[in-house]
């Protein structure tokens, strides 16, 4: 029986259709290192709103490579998601609203997906720990949030309770943080105080879908690829998933 390995690389991707201008208060830039992905990320503070999103170079891909292992067909399958623009967030602190943009693979093709979620508390653990990082005086902060283990060094010089990506509810500005696997960093560059317009594209929320939907729909990837490599296989053969891995940002809604 021939055997599927599959391997995930899920990186959040966006596009969207009409444009609008805003004013931003505060513009932050961020070297941002995702599962050793080199990116810069943008944090866009307009009013009571933030707008995140970072670049990525990578576009939409879904790959198959057959070996014969220990005389055995071995199917070994990549997918991996992106646009050059990618990881949108849209966080709203009036109606604790955070809507983001997600590429999923489906019917032999990517789509993307808005997702919905309330912009819920992180309870962050503040420490006493303090370094200086630049010109920042910056104090510690963990915290474990979508399923992995984070420590942030945030500096009251600058009050921000926006932060990179999904990140956020912090008493200042976040110039560090990172997972404890060192899956995903962010490393403050640097910022603009002065108001600025901002052209930006927003999410279409109309059809959005909700976390647990979201990660359902993740889950079904595996199954996804191996009905396309089902279907360039002769009739009668059969084949099955023996390993996935998931290298995802979020291993949890909450």
């Amino acid at each position: 029986m021939k055997k599927l390995i599959l391997f995930l690389f899920l990186i959040l991707s966006v596009k969207g259709t009409a444009q609008e201008n805003k004013t931003t208060d505060l513009s932050l830039t961020y070297e941002v290192l995702q599962n050793g992905e080199l990116k810069i990320g943008h944090l866009f503070k307009t009013g009571t709103q933030s707008i995140f999103y970072y670049q990525n170079e990578r576009a939409s891909s879904s790959s198959e490579k057959q070996e014969v292992i220990d005389g055995e067909t071995v199917y070994k399958a990549t997918l991996r998601s992106g646009n050059k623009i990618s990881g949108n967030v849209e966080t709203n602190m009036v109606d604790r609203s955070m809507f983001s943009s997600e590429n999923l693979y489906k019917n032999g093709s990517y789509s993307q997906y808005v997702v919905s979620e309330k912009m819920n508390d992180i309870l962050w653990k503040l420490s006493a720990e303090e370094k200086k990082i630049g010109n920042y005086l910056c104090k510690k902060a963990t915290t474990t949030y979508k399923g992995r283990n984070y420590t942030a060094w945030y500096t009251l010089q600058v009050p921000l309770l926006f932060g990179p990506w999904k990140l956020h509810g912090l008493p200042g500005m976040i110039v560090e943080a990172n997972d404890a696997e060192n899956f995903i960093s962010f490393k403050l560059t640097a910022i603009q105080v002065k108001k600025q317009s901002l052209v930006y594209t927003p999410l279409d929320r109309t059809s959005a879908i909700d976390c647990k939907a979201l990660f359902l729909m993740k889950s079904n990837q595996a199954n996804e690829i191996k009905k396309k490599i089902q279907t360039k296989l002769p009739r009668g053969a059969s084949f099955q998933i023996t390993k996935v891995e998931n290298n995802w940002l979020e291993k949890s809604c909450n």
